[in-house]
């Protein structure tokens, strides 16, 4: 709902008061989790296509994503508003290397089955929510939760949440079409392929997240908008370069890997 977008700008704001915000912060969080998760278990059985309802018990233990991932994010948030910067690239860093240990793990015990990487994929999530509470736990025994906070933080979250809700619907949109329309077997060729027209993205999107901070700190107009054109505008240039690095590097073994998909499964060479 925006909320941890609300949250930084609150944070930088007003640094002395991180204790009241991160237990506001996670009482939103819990709660807006735990409608949506309701929302999600009820709503499944209809949204599902007709052919995969044997993906439904599956599908339900994946909502536990919704409060773990909330709750994480809120967590984060509040290192993002203090400019935090080594404890919050290392926050961010534990989901991965913990999910990449149990991917490794699945990969040597043989275990395919997809229960076993949802299970993966959430025990890392837990994992990355309990190191943040545990490095915030003195924050959030002092905070002082109050509903007037909570409706704040729901209020100035709203305009971040149509842009929130328009870049899932614009990130999920293609993959839930495929999964609806074409079989699993293209389904997963489809994910695992989707990510490399943006793989030059990742150099991009730090710039905006980052320097919120900054930005809710300048006092003036004037001083926003020098911020904006000295921080937004330039880097993006490295990214377009890079993509067209990538493309020409990549050009002749995209183009094999595509015609071995065309050919089926069995001319990929890891098969």
């Amino acid at each position: 709902m925006g909320c941890n977008w609300a949250l930084v700008r609150e944070v930088a704001k007003d640094p002395k008061r991180e204790c009241d915000w991160a237990a506001v912060g996670v009482a939103v969080g819990l709660a807006s989790a735990a409608l949506y998760f309701l929302a999600g278990y009820f709503l499944l059985p209809l949204l599902l296509p007709s052919g995969r309802g044997y993906l439904l018990p599956v599908a339900r233990l994946c909502l536990l994503l919704i409060p773990l991932d909330i709750s994480s994010q809120v967590l984060l948030a509040v290192e993002h508003g203090r400019m935090r910067w080594r404890r919050y690239n290392l926050l961010r860093f534990s989901f991965f290397s913990c999910y990449l240990v149990l991917i490794g793990f699945l990969g040597v015990t043989r275990r395919v089955q997809v229960r076993w990487f949802v299970l993966a994929f959430l025990t890392s999530h837990l994992f990355t929510v309990l190191l943040r509470i545990w490095i915030l736990r003195k924050s959030l025994g002092a905070g002082n939760l109050r509903f007037g906070g909570c409706r704040h933080l729901l209020r100035a979250g709203v305009p971040y949440f149509g842009a929130t809700i328009s870049n899932l619907v614009s990130l999920q949109l293609d993959t839930i079409l495929v999964v609806s329309l074409l079989s699993t077997e293209a389904a997963g060729i489809y994910v695992v392929a989707g990510p490399w027209p943006t793989g030059n993205l990742p150099s991009a999107r730090p710039w905006g997240s980052l320097h919120l901070p900054f930005f809710r700190r300048k006092k003036t107009q004037g001083a926003r908008r020098k911020l904006l054109l000295k921080h937004f505008a330039n880097p993006h240039c490295f990214p377009t370069a890079q993509g067209w690095f990538l493309l020409a590097s990549f050009h002749s073994s995209s183009c094999r890997f595509l015609d071995s998909i065309s050919r089926g499964p069995s001319a990929l060479p890891w098969f």
